[in-house]
Order: C-alpha cells, then sequence, then structure tokens
C-alpha cells in the first residue's frame, strides 16, 4: 500500500528547461591562420590555447542563421566525439561548425602581424591618462570644470595624438576557437562515450549471470 501510494506521487522529469536553441552563423565558419587571443584573454582559461595557428570564426555574409535544438538530435554527441578521430580534422570540423555552430569557447581574437603591441606607445597612453586623472582630482577640488582649464586640455590633446598613433587600439577583433580546442573537446567526450559503452557492457554481462 505505502509502495503504491510512493509510486503515484513521484513525478516525471520535466526536461523543457534543457530545451535551449542554438543559432550558428548562417554565413558558415572559416579558418583563420595567424590570429591570437586578445591581450586581456585569461590565457589559463581552457577556451584560449597559445600555440596554434589557427582559429575557427564566423565568415562574413548576411545569411539568416538555422536555429537547431542540440537534444533533438539523438546522436549529435556521437558526431562531435568522431572529429577526434578523424584524418582531416579541419575540414571535419569546419563541417560540423557550419552545420551547428561552435562549441561555445569562443575568444576575442586579433592580428597581431597588422596590429602589433608597442608596449612603449601604452605606456605613454597610461601615463597620459594618469596625468588627466591627477589633473581633474585638483580641479574638483577647486571646484574648476575640465573644460575651462587649459592643462587639461593640453593632455586631452596629447592623448589623442598618442591613440591615433597607435592603431593597435582600433584594431578589428575575431571571435572563434581554436582547431586545439576542438580535438580536445572532441576527445575527452570520445572517452567519456567509451567509459559509458564499457559501464553498460558490464552491466548487462552482470545481469545475465544473475539470471
Amino acid at each position: 500500500m505505502g509502495d503504491k501510494k510512493r509510486g503515484q506521487s513521484q513525478k516525471s522529469t520535466d526536461w523543457s528547461a534543457f530545451k535551449y536553441t542554438v543559432w550558428p552563423s548562417g554565413n558558415g565558419y572559416e579558418w583563420k591562420p595567424a590570429l591570437r587571443p586578445e591581450p586581456e584573454t585569461n590565457l589559463r582559461s581552457a577556451f584560449a590555447t597559445t600555440n596554434t595557428d589557427i582559429w575557427l570564426v564566423e565568415s562574413e555574409g548576411k545569411q539568416k542563421s538555422r536555429p537547431y535544438r542540440p537534444l533533438e538530435i539523438s546522436d549529435l554527441h556521437n558526431r562531435l566525439a568522431k572529429l577526434a578521430l578523424s584524418k582531416s580534422p579541419e575540414a571535419d570540423v569546419q563541417s560540423f561548425a557550419n552545420r551547428y555552430g561552435l562549441l561555445g569557447g569562443a575568444v576575442r581574437l586579433y592580428d597581431p602581424d597588422k596590429y602589433p603591441i608597442d608596449l612603449q606607445k601604452k605606456a605613454r597612453i597610461d601615463q597620459i591618462s594618469e596625468q588627466m586623472e591627477n589633473r581633474r582630482a585638483v580641479l574638483a577640488k577647486n571646484a574648476s570644470q575640465p573644460d575651462d582649464d587649459i592643462l587639461f586640455k593640453q593632455l586631452l590633446a596629447d592623448l589623442n595624438r598618442a591613440v591615433d598613433s597607435y592603431p593597435h587600439l582600433k584594431r578589428p577583433w575575431f571571435s572563434g576557437e581554436s582547431l586545439d580546442f576542438w580535438l580536445n573537446m572532441a576527445t575527452e567526450l570520445y572517452v567519456l562515450i567509451q567509459v559509458w559503452h564499457r559501464v553498460e557492457t558490464n552491466n548487462k554481462v552482470l545481469n545475465d549471470y544473475g539470471k
């Protein structure tokens, strides 16, 4: 009697909250060589890889995205895991991304050859910025406005010139994932699936033995 009541009170699990939608780029993705993570990127992150020369980024275009729900594709995890065994990883990863999108570990990237970091110019900009903040604090104590202060306006002009002479600050940036990241994720998933299959096999053997 008690068991029956307990069985009746149990409710089925509601998975609707996990049925999220993914919107892959309608323009597809392409490999960009020689990109690097933005300087402020946490390079200890699992998403950022410093020793790679190829990144998967969104292609240019105006094609509409084709949304889908990952959990409604029963073998999507197997398709991703098989990339770990690919003999043509760049082509296969790109094909997978064009259909299903990125994995969700994109980092900000830029081209260091076209927009190199210049530490001297950066230091000069930081120095002027600090001087402006100090001057602003002095003016605030005297109830004066920066727009009326000759020294502050001169510092602002110096800052604008320093910024204009440092193209790195106006660099375009990309959002992408490295080939290493993709293969690492695929390999981890492949191992997990193999372990799960082994567990299922062992359980079946034990159940058969128990019969």
